[in-house]
């Protein structure tokens, strides 16, 4: 018995990892080839549990919420699913889903390999006959952005993400809930996530709590609808804030980083520079600025399918959107004043017909000629009136003509190439 005793804890091991092996096996079988290939299980095959637990916290609260809106407040209030409330919960919940979905799984964009430092010191794709306009470069000695740690040269709004281990292209911040770096491939995923989670926590909010205040229910209903209210109050009042400052950051074209920069160097900066600090120069227009970050196709803003086009490499800066105003500006300017010089030649015209009248008689002889001609010339040198118009005429058509040259002259400067050109 004693004997028996002894390997008891041995066999009751054994017995459990058979039984493990055993529900293991069955769940490959039944689940796991199914998921075998889901982009959620590839991208966190092999990392850490630290930076998976995130995603299960969203996933607790996001069913939380559901939980709480469809299995207790709808029941309590016998609204159906076709009713008002459930259609905007139901809607803005399942959007924010799949735009947290395609905010994980979307990689936010990397430098081409073709960006490593060739021979002459310089990048590939310069001997690759490419051009790409670089406008930030280092501080001190001017010269291209490198890091050190990829060994690859950095294009603007480019930087290192220690987590991810490489540069993110326009990265605006490393999410811990995602997982994942926000960049130029995913921004518009994790902004409209933040949008959608605000509807449905918002709705929830709404309603729960006017069905809380003003009606009877259940323990069970109360206390799920209950959490489901405090858990979406905390989540807006922290998500509202944020996806405001998110919306600023858009519609001047910024990134969380760049703001970050912005505030580090306005600290330090003279009070004169303090203007140019608080603008981006990446600043385009808000359409312009918009479309950079949701995509080119207004229809498709609010739908978690496509983003932005483009590559991320190179990035339209306001000196030329400034430049095309200024091109514009003269441009007005120029009709402007060539319609003005017009004018005042009509009226110069006029004036001259006025003081010389075409209508005269027809002489009869050479003698009855010369005697209307010296006429006509003895009334235009008695009439001082009519020549000081004339000489007003002549003069301002000749200023208008000086100032429609030099104007041409501006604008023929200011048409000059954008600056995409090879970096010196």
């Amino acid at each position: 018995l004693l004997q028996h005793l002894d390997h008891l804890p041995e066999r009751v091991e054994e017995r459990l990892d058979e039984f493990v092996a055993s529900a293991l096996r069955v769940w490959y079988q039944t689940v796991g080839q199914q998921l075998e290939h889901n982009p959620f299980v590839e991208l966190f095959q092999g990392r850490p549990l630290a930076e998976c637990a995130p995603l299960i916290a969203v996933g607790f609260i996001m069913g939380t919420l559901y939980i709480s809106f469809r299995l207790a407040f709808m029941p309590a209030m016998h609204l159906p699913l076709g009713s008002t409330s459930s259609v905007i919960f139901h809607s803005s919940f399942v959007l924010a889903v799949l735009s947290y979905e395609r905010g994980v799984t979307v990689d936010p964009g990397f430098i081409p390999e073709n960006w490593r430092k060739a021979e002459n010191g310089r990048p590939r794709f310069e001997l690759e006959g490419h051009r790409v306009f670089m406008y930030e470069r280092k501080k001190k000695t001017r010269e291209l952005r490198f890091c050190n740690k990829e060994m690859k040269f950095k294009p603007d709004r480019a930087h290192y993400c220690r987590i991810t281990g490489r540069n993110i292209l326009r990265m605006d911040h490393y999410c811990l809930y995602l997982a994942n770096c926000v960049g130029y491939h995913n921004h518009k995923y994790f902004f409209l996530f933040l949008f959608y989670t605000l509807i449905a926590t918002g709705t929830l909010d709404i309603n729960v709590l006017s069905a809380l205040y003003f009606h009877t229910h259940t323990a069970g209903h109360t206390f799920m609808m209950a959490q489901g209210a405090m858990c979406s109050t905390v989540i807006a009042g922290i998500l509202g804030p944020f996806f405001s400052f998110h919306c600023w950051l858009m519609s001047h074209n910024m990134t969380t980083i760049e703001y970050c920069e912005k505030m580090r160097d306005k600290d330090e900066s003279r009070p004169s520079e303090m203007g140019e600090l608080r603008a981006s120069q990446y600043d385009i227009g808000l359409l312009r600025n918009i479309q950079s970050v949701m995509g080119d196709n207004w229809m498709l803003w609010l739908l978690p399918i496509s983003g932005p086009s483009g590559n991320g490499l190179q990035w339209g800066i306001a000196e030329q959107k400034k430049s095309e105003a200024a091109s514009e500006a003269t441009s007005a300017a120029t009709s402007a004043v060539t319609s003005a010089a017009s004018s005042a030649a009509t009226s110069a015209a006029s004036s001259a017909a006025a003081a010389f009248p075409a209508d005269l008689p027809a002489r009869a002889d050479d003698e009855h000629g010369s005697e209307a001609a010296a006429e006509t010339n003895a009334s235009t040198r008695e009439d001082p009136q009519s020549s000081t118009q004339w000489s007003a005429a002549t003069d301002l058509w000749a200023a208008f003509s000086a100032l429609a040259a030099q104007t041409r002259h501006c604008v023929v400067q200011n048409r000059r190439c954008p600056s995409f050109v090879a970096p010196s």
